[in-house]
């Protein structure tokens, strides 16, 4: 038998045939919001299980990280029946009595519980996970299983089992913002708040606990002034964090599957959120987030779509299922698969394979392979609302609080293109493919029409529109869409991006300008809002967006790349560079200049 552990943050293996200390049908390494539910589903459905869990409760982010409420999501399924309802109808899993819930049911459904245990390494033979290790108080244990759930979030097991993982954004490494938690009381109510913090790397111990440290300390969280009607009770024990890795599995969604006309696999269950990285830097992220926040302004969009059983698999490793945000999802993606609707969903979907999997003897992939066993899923979910037989892909239009469809007839296109939310309309043409249509356009002298047709050209990778981007991106009005209730980039911007994309040549003179003056933006008007909190926001937007289309533009240039990395060191290594950004929600102004200098780095070492 193979043991294998990270050692240092490298995959370290060596050889133990050691017997193990248990047996069982299935181990759930992780009983947060998705592992609770993974593990009394697999009792309940007659198999020995066996839970693993670092904290004394059950629930995770939904019980000790405070986050009792349901914000996006597509409800539906066993979790729901775990849930209070409260008289005022809001859906809110009250903390205290969700952890007593999960507790009671588990032991209720004969899961062996195990507290307070990391899990801390992994045995395999033949590529098929085996067993696991972990510590406790007292001392070291092993055990083996039929099936292993990884259900720590973070794909701690998957890493030790040596699965393909994908980590945070291309550009940098970064993840989405973290979140803590704080509670106060206020008239006899005790409220949770919920802010983001910053940036984190859930797999650096050190840069963890010095964050969690300072981030109790700072103005956010610190108020000038609290009284008998307003108190600071403390903060909750876990930090609210939304993305780690992801496990590449037998099927993976990614946001452009999603969003463009292509045939996807047989959906197990439905999700329902927005694209939301809870970052103003959208010009450092990948480029499907970067065409749909960025080019297209869709924050405000709310997505329905299918999870299929494949991204409950790692691809190459048996024996092992995956569940939570940990399930393979591209980054760009990723924020959409967070919601906790999505998260619970995803353990009954893991309980429900491995269900499968021990009592006809075959391994994860080959039987999600069987298009008979897939439809089993389905229908065993469906029993319990996981899967309803109303759930369909869809959109949602979350300013106007109405549903919407993509646009197909070429008149409502350019309709939409002519108006101040042209996002949908830029979408559904590229979707369309309206090359020649867009090309007829972008030379009206109708300016909105004119814009946006260039701006859908870019996604379609057409350059006709190019002289029209070069205006847009040098215009000083600082007008903004109103496609999304929030976080509407500024046309500008958006045209910055289009160039970036493009590789246009023509642009570097204006971009090298922008990045050069740190004064670009003074004199563009602009009233603060939730994406422009402050003149310092402001210059944030423009300078990365025309640093990373530099960057993009030396991509597809080699010849280019020497003068415009010269340029770029210059301007960021100067001793005068500053660069700041309002954290979303909080609007408190972080250092941004170190994640542009990361973003540089890493494009300098680039191999040519």
């Amino acid at each position: 038998m193979l043991y294998s552990t990270m050692i240092d943050d490298s995959l370290t293996q060596t050889y133990d045939n050691s017997p193990f200390d248990e047996s069982y049908d299935v181990i759930v390494a992780g009983l947060g919001t998705a592992g609770a539910i993974a593990a009394i589903l697999c009792a309940q459905k007659g198999l020995r299980t066996l839970g693993i869990e670092s904290l004394a409760c059950m629930g995770g982010t939904g019980t000790a990280g405070g986050i009792t409420g349901y914000y996006h999501g597509n409800p539906g399924g066993f979790y729901q029946t775990l849930d209070l309802p409260r008289p005022d109808g809001v859906r809110d899993a009250e903390e205290y009595a969700k952890r007593r819930t999960l507790r009671e049911e588990a032991v209720h459904a004969g899961v062996h519980l195990r507290f307070e245990a990391s899990v801390t390494g992994a045995f395999l033979d033949a590529g098929s996970v085996h067993g696991v290790e972990w510590y406790d108080d007292s001392g070291r244990h092993t055990a083996d299983a039929r099936i292993v759930i990884d259900a720590t979030a973070d794909a701690y097991l998957a890493r030790m089992a040596g699965c393909t993982l994908t980590y945070g954004r291309e550009a940098d490494g970064r993840y989405q913002p973290y979140s803590y938690v704080f509670l106060t009381a206020n008239a006899g109510r005790i409220s949770h708040w919920n802010i983001d913090s910053g940036v984190i790397d859930p797999y650096d111990a050190w840069a963890y606990s010095r964050d969690i440290t300072s981030t109790t300390c700072d103005e956010k969280h610190l108020w000038e002034q609290y009284d008998a009607q307003n108190l600071l009770l403390g903060f909750v024990p876990i930090i609210g964090i939304r993305e780690g890795a992801t496990v590449v599995g037998e099927e993976r969604l990614t946001l452009e599957d999603v969003t463009l006309p292509r045939e996807l696999p047989v959906p197990a269950f439905y999700g329902y959120s927005n694209v939301d990285h809870h970052g103003k830097d959208t010009a450092y992220e990948d480029a499907p987030a970067r065409d749909w926040l960025g080019i297209a302004g869709l924050w405000g969009v709310g997505i329905r779509f299918g999870v299929p059983c494949g991204a409950a698999v790692p691809k190459g490793i048996a024996g092992l299922l995956i569940c939570g945000r940990a399930m393979s999802v591209e980054h760009s993606f990723a924020p959409a698969l967070r919601m906790k609707d999505e998260m619970q969903k995803s353990g009954e979907l893991a309980a429900v394979l491995t269900r499968m999997c021990v009592t006809r003897g075959v391994s994860p992939a080959a039987l999600i392979r069987d298009p008979d066993a897939v439809a089993e899923v389905r229908r065993e979910l469906t029993q319990t609302g996981c899967l309803r037989e109303t759930d369909a892909p869809g959109l949602y239009d979350e300013k106007r609080k109405c549903p919407l469809a993509w646009l197909t007839d070429p008149d409502a296109i350019r309709a939409g293109l002519s108006s101040d939310a042209p996002g949908l309309a830029i979408w559904s043409a590229r979707r369309e493919r309206l090359t020649d249509l867009l090309r007829e356009w972008v030379s009206t002298p109708e300016m909105l029409l004119s814009c946006n047709a260039a701006l859908a050209l870019s996604l379609l990778g057409d350059d006709t529109g190019l002289p029209v981007l070069l205006r847009l991106a040098e215009d000083r009005s600082g007008y903004i869409p109103s496609m999304s209730r929030k976080y509407n980039p500024p046309h500008a911007v958006s045209a910055i991006h289009a160039l970036g994309r493009l590789g246009a040549v023509d642009a570097v003179p204006l971009l090298t300008r922008i990045v050069r003056d740190p004064f670009w933006t003074v004199d563009i008007p602009f009233t603060p809002n939730a994406l422009l909190d402050s003149p310092e926001t402001r210059a944030f937007l423009w300078f990365t967006a025309a640093h990373a289309a530099l960057q993009h533009i030396a991509r597809k240039h080699p010849v280019l790349r020497e003068d415009i990395t010269r340029t770029l060191r210059d301007v960021l290594n100067a001793d005068t560079f500053r660069l700041t950004v309002g954290l979303k929600a909080s609007g408190l102004l972080v250092d941004a200049a170190p994640i542009a200098r990361e973003v540089f780095r890493r494009f300098s070492r680039e191999s040519v």
